[in-house]
């Protein structure tokens, strides 16, 4: 006797269940992404200009920031929120000798505003060794609250990431993989925090495209989201990521590695690590809060000097 295969009850229904929560999933992140994009385009936000002599200057700015966050245990998220305050803040300044106040006076503010941890206007002024004092730095804050008009919440990279999470965790791609998709996103997010950018969406998008591409990832599922609106913009920062962390792999060196791998006392550098592995997880025993490492000594590509 010959019995047709069946199927269990209720599994059609389930999986219509699970068809309809990816649907509602698609569906919130393109709304979430499309705010955020709305955001971005808010005039409040924008950065008027930016100053090429300025741009090593900017650079030394960001690598301080990471350097400021990772020592104090602050989100690296707030990097780029300071950024923003900085970029929008000088923007409309046109006192150079001021810029270092203005730098640390927007981590200062961000790390006050968006992270548990706190970093005192005593511990700012000691980091800028006499170049200001307490209330320089305080008067610089409100200076640049009052710039802003108190808008203090601007979209940044990261957060058109946080977005996409929840469908890259649904994505038909292998668990390991996403892990890794994942961090490569950050970090690549990370990277471009060094560069002047008008759209954080563009970045983000961007960071996505490389980091499918460097881990050999289909990108069908993330074109299909239809999120981009700046392709041209979208094009230059896939070049300059592409080349950025590429550069980053083939100057890898003990720095980049050691806050992230331990041997007792020790820091130590695994030098078994294959160049991919380049802002992933980086060693088991690494610090929890890191799940990639900060970048530093980050180079211009399009800079000769």
């Amino acid at each position: 006797m010959a019995y047709s295969a069946r199927k269990p009850r209720g599994s059609s229904s389930r999986r219509s269940l699970r068809t309809a929560v990816k649907l509602d999933s698609r569906s919130e992140t393109i709304r979430q992404w499309e705010a955020l994009v709305d955001r971005e385009r808010n005039s409040t936000y924008l950065i008027q200009s930016q100053l090429p002599s300025n741009r090593k200057q900017r650079m030394k700015v960001v690598q301080q920031y990471y350097e400021i966050v990772d020592h104090y245990d602050i989100d690296r998220s707030v990097v780029g929120i300071a950024i923003n305050y900085f970029d929008r803040f000088v923007s409309n300044y046109s006192d150079e000798r001021r810029y270092l106040l203005a730098a640390m006076t927007c981590i200062y503010l961000a790390a006050k505003i968006h992270s548990k941890i706190k970093i005192s206007a005593e511990t700012m002024v000691s980091m800028g060794n006499g170049y200001f004092n307490r209330s320089e730095l305080l008067g610089m804050e409100l200076c640049i609250l009052n710039s802003f008009d108190w808008y203090l919440n601007p979209p940044i990279p990261v957060d058109f990431l946080t977005v996409v999470r929840p469908l890259i965790n649904e994505s038909p791609i292998d668990q390991t993989i996403k892990t890794e998709l994942k961090h490569l996103v950050q970090y690549l997010i990370e990277l471009g925090l060094y560069f002047p950018f008008e759209n954080p969406s563009s970045v983000a998008y961007a960071a996505m495209l490389v980091a499918m591409k460097h881990l050999s990832v289909a990108a069908e599922w993330f074109d299909a989201l239809h999120l981009e609106h700046t392709p041209h913009m979208t094009d230059l920062w896939v070049d300059r990521l592409h080349q950025v962390y590429s550069r980053q792999i083939d100057q890898i060196d003990a720095q980049l590695w050691m806050p992230y791998s331990y041997s007792g006392d020790a820091a130590t550098v695994s030098k078994k690590r294959k160049r991919s592995d380049v802002g992933m997880v980086c060693a088991e025993n690494k610090p929890k809060r890191l799940a990639c490492a900060s970048p530093t000594d980050v180079k211009d590509v399009f800079d000769n000097n």
